[in-house]
């Protein structure tokens, strides 16, 4: 007979047993292993799959990689996000115990994602149900907004509430919806950062922020995710096999048709029908945006949600399109992105006429330091606009002026010449002048080779005096240096007009003297004020269902002031300038002139 092994055999093997660490699982692994969806929070209840939002991996793994410290989901609504949470709190109660806090924006949004949807996967999910007590075991440590588990609790807390963030020392925290957050909580300050104060005796403590964004501006989450490697999901074409990020603008459709809807390659032209971007979805990756600084982002539409179906967003962009308060809902909800406002309607003429003010003239403010020029040039004159510019880009719209004749001549561009080299007073008490530093000169229009030669002329006398052309697009730097090599050396600049007029206008909506407001001179009458602002935003659907939004001018209006008004900020965000030391120089007395008699008589013996 084989001899069996002796009991100090079986107590080493125990031993042994004992002291071999469980099998780590990337949070991905363990949802697919161990997750059930519960009815009460999915469509699809049952037993969770990641290739069915294959974006979800990612998300997932991110959580439980040990070298991400932040995680950030700016997302729209409906691609999982709750069960994302919902996953990493399993994950930890069951696989890698730790402290955990949940921030919801109220202490009742907290109760009610308890009672909706933790406790109805705790009772799902076997692998939660082993580790959390029963739902009536309150001796035990369960209760609504706190449950106990082997090695960790879960906290559930309102950021409204500063008690409810006072907790123990916190591992992992996860805040929900963080652009629902009050600016404080209480007296407090940002709940964010409270909570975050609450994990700093681990040093392998983590933040998961999420949430569908706001405003722009405003919104917590965008900020976070900016400052974030900012990674975005990418997909391949079926047909060249291109990766790419699914956008809105590549959708089209016939109007009025939502059924036709297609997604369009801007890489080949391919149409993707609905079924087809979810299979390309199967096969996407996360690719990131910005250097990895241990903040880890992801940004997901509603395009990408194997919920949503592609007619499904058309229909819901065609019923918003005309209604404020639709297409912020249609932005932020279905696009996952910051709400900017409409740019129409934001300033009027009226409004500037009633806050001018009297500037005197060829005087440059105390609180300003520095003068930029935008030059437009018409087929019988050139506009001239000088503004004066102070900290935080305050602005004081100084002269506007017409210098009339044929371009195609030497007269005009010699009057300008005289016009932009003469110096401005400086109204600080140090005396001094000012000249006009740098001048931005349309050459995208009328003779072109002209505003060159010029432009080559000063920059080789050492002036910054540049020729640009203005390009359309959203999301364009304001200020390019061009690949383009003029006559001499000479560069051709490149200003992003349609976010340079939105710069514009946003400026000009500011209502208070300060940072961004744009000061006007009693000089200027309501004419020339609504040239200022004579040109708005609109979104448009061709019958081919392009998505479009543009600026316009009604036919036959003039708009060189705000032409004018744009190649000048074009022009200040060409140089960087120290403005609070250079403001100090300027508004700095000068020292009293030396007495030389005095001088001499305290020498004199």
């Amino acid at each position: 007979m084989p001899s069996q092994p002796s009991d100090g055999a079986g107590v080493v093997r125990g031993l042994l047993l004992g002291l071999q660490r469980p099998e780590f699982l990337t949070m991905s692994q363990w949802a697919e292993k161990e997750f059930v969806l519960s009815a009460e929070g999915s469509a699809e209840p049952g037993r969770y799959y990641v290739s069915r939002a294959e974006y979800q991996r990612g998300m997932l793994d991110a959580v439980s990689d040990p070298g991400v410290k932040e995680v950030v989901f700016k997302t729209s609504a409906q691609v999982g996000k709750t069960t994302v949470l919902l996953i990493a709190i399993g994950y930890t109660a069951h696989h890698a115990p730790a402290p955990m806090l949940l921030i919801e924006p109220t202490l009742e949004m907290a109760e009610a994602f308890s009672k909706e949807r933790l406790e109805p996967a705790i009772r799902d999910v076997p692998a939660m149900a082993r580790v959390f007590p029963p739902e009536k075991s309150r001796s035990s440590g369960n209760t609504l907004r706190h449950k106990k588990f082997p090695g960790g609790f879960i906290a559930l807390a309102g950021a409204n509430s500063p008690t409810s963030l006072r907790m123990r020392a916190i591992k992992i925290v996860l805040a929900d919806e963080v652009d629902a957050y009050p600016v404080s909580a209480g007296t407090e300050g940002d709940p964010v950062e409270l909570a975050r104060q609450r994990t700093q005796t681990f040093y392998d403590a983590k933040l998961v922020a999420a949430s569908t964004p706001t405003h722009k501006g405003s919104s917590k989450i965008d900020r976070m995710f900016e400052e974030s490697d900012k990674r975005y999901f990418m997909v391949p074409c079926p047909e060249c096999s291109t990766f790419q990020r699914l956008v809105w603008e590549q959708v089209r459709w016939t109007k009025g048709k939502p059924e036709t809807a297609y997604y369009e390659c801007p890489h080949c032209g391919c149409p993707m029908e609905d079924h087809e971007i979810k299979r390309a979805v199967r096969y996407g990756h996360w690719k990131a945006h910005a250097p990895f600084n241990g903040r880890a982002g992801f940004h997901i539409s509603a395009l990408y949600s194997p919920w949503r179906q592609l007619p499904e967003l058309v229909a819901m962009y065609e019923r918003a399109v005309g209604f404020t308060d639709r297409m912020q809902a249609f932005v932020n909800n279905v696009l996952g992105e910051v709400w900017e406002g409409e740019v129409s309607g934001t300033v009027e003429a009226k409004q500037l006429y009633e806050r001018r003010e009297p500037i005197p003239p060829r005087t440059v403010p105390e609180r300003a330091g520095l003068l930029t020029a935008g030059v437009d040039v018409q087929h019988d004159r050139l506009e001239v606009q000088v503004s004066a510019w102070g900290i935080e880009d305050e602005r004081w719209l100084l002269e506007h002026v017409q210098i009339f004749g044929d371009p195609n001549g030497p007269l005009p561009w010699r009057q300008l010449e005289e016009y932009l080299l003469q110096p401005w007073e400086h109204a600080g008490a140090g005396g001094h002048e000012l000249p006009i530093e740098v001048v931005a000169i349309d050459s995208g229009g009328w003779h072109t080779q002209k505003v060159y030669d010029f432009c080559a002329k000063h920059i080789l006398a050492g002036r910054l005096w540049w020729p640009i052309k203005g390009i359309s697009g959203w999301g364009k730097p304001i200020w390019k240096r061009s690949n383009i090599a003029l006559k001499g050396g000479v560069r051709l600049f490149l200003v992003g007009v349609d976010d340079a007029k939105a710069s514009v206008y946003a400026s000009l909506a500011v209502d208070k003297p300060g940072p961004g407001y744009v000061h006007i001179p009693d000089t200027w009458d309501m004419e020339r004020l609504e040239r200022l602002t004579v040109e708005r935003v609109r979104t448009t659907t061709d019958q081919r269902g392009f998505v479009r939004r543009e600026w316009f001018k009604p036919e036959g209006a003039r708009n060189e002031e705000f032409d004018c008004a744009v190649y000048a900020l074009a022009a200040r965000k060409s140089v960087q300038v120290d403005m609070a030391a250079r403001l100090e120089y300027l508004n700095k007395p000068p020292a009293p002139a030396i007495d030389g008699a005095a001088i001499a008589r305290m020498f004199a013996r």
